[in-house]
């Protein structure tokens, strides 16, 4: 969650009852966040963006899934993705 001049005062409030962090300011804004799923917090230490495509696929009724093999997510089941290469567009990324 994105906070401007006009509403720093909710911050502690966040922070105290809500259980929100505070993960950066810059300016007049800070930014907090609350990881809410039960595995560990993968919300990085500093802003960082990469594009990705993913791809929801249905054959028979059923939902494809892939199950991770490594990683911080490992074991976990999602839909087939991952980061675009640069220069790659969304829907090759997708495709791939």
């Amino acid at each position: 969650m994105h906070l401007n001049k006009n509403n720093l005062s909710l911050v502690e409030n966040l922070v105290n009852e809500h259980g929100f962090v505070i993960h950066h300011g810059i300016g007049d804004k800070i930014s907090v966040n609350k990881w809410i799923a039960k595995k560990k917090d993968l919300i990085t230490g500093y802003s960082t963006f990469y594009i990705s495509a993913g791809a929801v696929i249905i054959h028979d009724e059923k939902v494809f899934l892939v199950q991770e093999k490594n990683g911080q997510r490992k074991g976990d089941f999602g839909v087939p993705g991952g980061r675009a290469d640069f220069g790659e567009t969304i829907s090759s990324c997708a495709e791939r």
